[in-house]
């Protein structure tokens, strides 16, 4: 449904509110919108005649505003009440080229009299993610929530026969490809025109590296699917090796090129979920059980989780909490020693904490100072 808007009107309101309230003028101006709205110029000019009888020493700037509604230019402005939104689509572009030697070692920045200076062969886009931080490295992290799918994919920006244009450069094949950094020895393969390496280390700091996607800028230009999908938690790092043959000389010259990254992928929740040790039902904040609890934290491996046990003593005061442990979580551990239970649940890569308290036993006295 859609609303017409008199903008002229409406300013025309304000101005006379205005100047009443500068000479104190006590007299209440109140039109409600929906008039303004079914007024003609005759009833704005009439609103302005009324407005003349505000004190002399406003009578100039009240004349000014009469001439200003006698002769109304009304704007019309249409509102949809319920807009479509269309989703917007989180791109993250990343990736610079270094220029190497071979086995694609010893990184140096692309000099002003390379041939590769002032052209990209093409650009690296994360997309499926929900935000994007920063590690303490500077490297980004992107943030999963429910039904993000982090992919990879490479933007290919260059004709790889006509590098820049110029028919003498192209990618050449790496038939005796090899990568010193991450350990892949040559094979009968060979790398291609282009080989992409990813390695990934998961939260146990376990690596592993993929088998190579040879012959990759040959892929992206037959238009073949070459984007690498569902990028669960965990660092990576990402590199595009490749060859370029510059045939201005009597004899081909090669150079060696890569595009590498490092980037991390982690979950945006910051929840745990305590089950009852015996029931296995899942145990809401101010829960009471006498069979304690236990967590599972299969999908929050990046979460610092602490548990903090609290028992009631009889002292000078009467019952008082007393901390009995403070500790990060064990996975898997079942907490069932009597006392209240709180759980505090931090994600360091968004800065949300949670707080949780359960309480274990059968003493009701427990439950009241919980609450």
């Amino acid at each position: 449904m859609k609303r017409i808007i008199a903008t002229t009107l409406t300013l025309a309101l304000f101005m006379v509110m205005g100047l009443s309230a500068g000479c104190g003028l006590t007299e209440n101006i109140e039109q409600p919108t929906q008039d303004l709205v079914s007024q003609t110029a005759q009833d704005s000019a009439a609103f302005a005649t009324e407005s003349t009888s505000i004190d002399s020493t406003t009578e100039s700037a009240t004349e000014a505003t009469t001439e200003l509604v006698t002769e109304p230019t009304t704007m019309l402005v249409s509102i949809d009440e319920n807009p479509a939104i269309a989703p917007v689509a989180t791109e993250y572009y990343i990736g610079k080229a270094v220029k190497t030697k071979k086995g694609y070692a010893e990184e140096e920045s692309i000099a002003l009299k390379d041939l590769h200076h002032g052209w990209k062969l093409g650009q690296f886009i994360v997309t499926g993610h929900t935000k994007t931080t920063k590690d303490t490295d500077g490297n980004p992290v992107f943030i999963k929530t429910l039904g993000d799918e982090v992919s990879l994919s490479f933007q290919l920006e260059q004709n790889i026969d006509i590098l820049n244009g110029d028919e003498k450069l192209s990618i050449a094949e790496d038939k005796a490809g090899y990568d010193t950094y991450f350990g892949i020895e040559k094979s009968e393969a060979g790398f291609g025109r282009g080989t992409l390496i990813i390695k990934s280390t998961n939260y146990q700091n376990k690596t592993s590296v993929t088998p190579p996607y040879l012959d990759y800028l040959s892929a992206k230009e037959t238009d073949a699917n070459t984007e690498v999908e569902l990028f669960e938690e965990g660092d990576y790092e990402v590199a595009l090796n490749y060859r370029v043959k510059n045939t201005k000389w009597l004899v081909p010259i090669y150079s060696y090129y890569k595009i590498s990254f490092k980037f991390s992928v982690r979950n945006g929740n910051c929840m745990v979920f305590p089950f009852d040790a015996v029931k296995k039902s899942e145990l809401a904040y101010g829960s009471m059980t006498p069979n304690g609890f236990t967590f599972d934290l299969a999908n929050s491996r990046y979460l610092d989780v602490n548990v903090k046990r609290e028992v009631l003593v009889d002292g000078a005061i009467g019952l008082t909490e007393d901390t009995r442990i403070n500790q990060t979580v064990k996975d898997g551990y079942a907490y069932t020693e009597e006392g209240i239970y709180t759980i505090t649940v931090s994600n360091p890569s968004t800065g949300q904490q949670t707080v949780k308290k359960i309480c274990v036993g059968t003493n009701r006295e427990l439950l009241a100072h919980m609450r």
